[in-house]
């Protein structure tokens, strides 16, 4: 992390960040004194909070972008925390976007029970193309207990060993997402 120091062989120097407040030298140090303090009695949420897979901070595209540049063979290693989210390039809503399209459904056609095929089919690809738990995947499948998608998981894995259609409709899909990163 990079701190305001007068040197000037630093990432950040005081005089690249005042310089950014006003063009005045003697003007940027009262303005950057008066931003810090207005700040000082309001409650600020970390920006921690927002961090992605322990790594990335920035908005969805910059993720997406950075995800991009990582070098696959590191993130398989089992030492790298936070692995399954900096290897998902899809977020949960791509998925099932995705899945609709292919399916030519709607969501809410995901939520109803004799749509139980393309529900579990939605449930085993977002659980391999995304970093989302079983509770947000209920969450987004009409309020599915974490149990049920469990259950919808491995009965799609059942089905893959015995459906050759299904196993070339899931590797479709599969590819397709490969290709949705933003």
């Amino acid at each position: 992390m990079a701190y305001i120091n007068p040197r000037m062989d630093d990432i950040v120097s005081a005089e690249q960040t005042l310089s950014l407040l006003t063009d005045k030298k003697t003007e940027a140090s009262r303005h950057y004194r008066e931003f810090v303090e207005s700040a000082l009695d309001t409650y600020q949420e970390s920006p921690l909070k927002a961090v992605y897979g322990g790594l990335v901070l920035g908005s969805e595209r910059f993720i997406r972008r950075t995800l991009d540049r990582l070098d696959e063979r590191r993130l398989e290693s089992e030492d790298v925390p936070c692995r399954k989210a900096l290897q998902a390039k899809n977020g949960i809503d791509d998925v099932v976007d995705r899945v609709c399209k292919e399916l030519s459904c709607t969501r809410q056609g995901l939520t109803v029970p004799t749509n139980r095929r393309a529900r579990n089919l939605t449930i085993y690809l977002l659980k391999r193309h995304t970093a989302a738990r079983n509770r947000e995947i209920g969450q987004v499948l009409g309020g599915l207990s974490y149990s049920a998608v469990a259950k919808g998981c491995q009965r799609m894995e059942t089905q893959l060993k015995t459906d050759r259609d299904l196993v070339k409709k899931v590797m479709s899909l599969s590819g397709k997402l490969s290709r949705v990163k933003g």
